[in-house]
């Protein structure tokens, strides 16, 4: 009888083992465990601790020798019981330790990184890494990527379910696109809460978006790329680029 599951709730493959060899044999002495469970002898002795440690195991003494078997079955859900409780204990222990992770971490975060991520599941990848971050009332500023809007649906979709996720954390975005682009945008984002767009004949040749601490510039290939730099200040300088833009663009809504 195999019992690989056992190795599922956390047992060793040298405790598998073993307990399998106590449920064929019954009270059996170390020497007739090691043999049948082909774990070495030396390391028989800490295996059945740990399982009598569990509870899974026990032993009657005869002659002063040991004879180990295998507790009742049952006690196997006990046993994963005591492991669910000691997690919710340990999620506990880590929620607590999370901000002062994260206060170190942002000793870091002022430093340049950039990321590359390829094709539609990268792409995906840091817009949902983005949505993540976001906390309620942050700004998103987006540089629509000329007109690949118009010609593909699947880019379409993927922006549109990505704005009703924005829209549920309650993010604000403004967005300047084309003019060209005006009937789209009505069509599509004008009844979106949190939506502001305005409209230039600046084209760009790859959408920017700007959040707090990131820039995602992406280009809309067959094979989409997009680059991410992480960085407060060069964020910043992004904002104040698309600032400057938004001052001069119209809002036709």
């Amino acid at each position: 009888m195999e019992l690989n599951q056992l190795r599922e709730i956390g047992f060793s493959q040298g405790e598998v083992s073993v307990y399998e060899a106590l449920l064929e044999l019954g009270k059996s002495k170390t020497g007739e465990i090691s043999k049948r469970s082909g774990v070495h002898n030396s390391k028989v002795y800490p295996i059945l601790e740990r399982l009598i440690q569990k509870g899974l195991v026990s032993y009657i003494i005869r002659n002063n020798i040991r004879y180990y078997q295998i507790t009742d079955p049952h006690k196997l859900i006990s046993y994963i019981h005591i492991k669910k409780e000691r997690l919710s204990e340990q999620e506990d222990e880590i929620r607590k330790i999370i901000p002062r992770i994260i206060e170190k971490q942002k000793l870091f975060e002022d430093k340049p990184s950039a990321e590359v991520y390829e094709g539609k599941e990268g792409v995906n990848t840091i817009f949902e890494i983005t949505l993540e971050e976001w906390k309620k009332g942050e700004d998103y500023f987006v540089l629509a990527p000329g007109t690949e809007y118009l010609k593909s649906s699947e880019l379409n979709d993927f922006f549109f379910k990505h704005h009703l996720k924005r829209i549920e954390k309650g993010i604000k975005v403004k967005l300047i696109a084309l003019k060209s682009q005006r009937d789209f945008f009505k069509k599509y984002y004008e009844t979106q809460r949190n939506y502001d767009i305005r409209y230039t004949d600046f084209v760009l040749p790859a959408s920017i978006n700007i959040t707090k601490n990131r820039v995602i510039t992406t280009l809309w290939t067959p094979i989409p790329t997009a680059f991410a730099i992480n960085s407060l200040a060069v964020a910043g300088k992004y904002k104040n680029f698309f600032k400057e833009i938004w001052k001069v663009a119209k809002n036709d809504f």
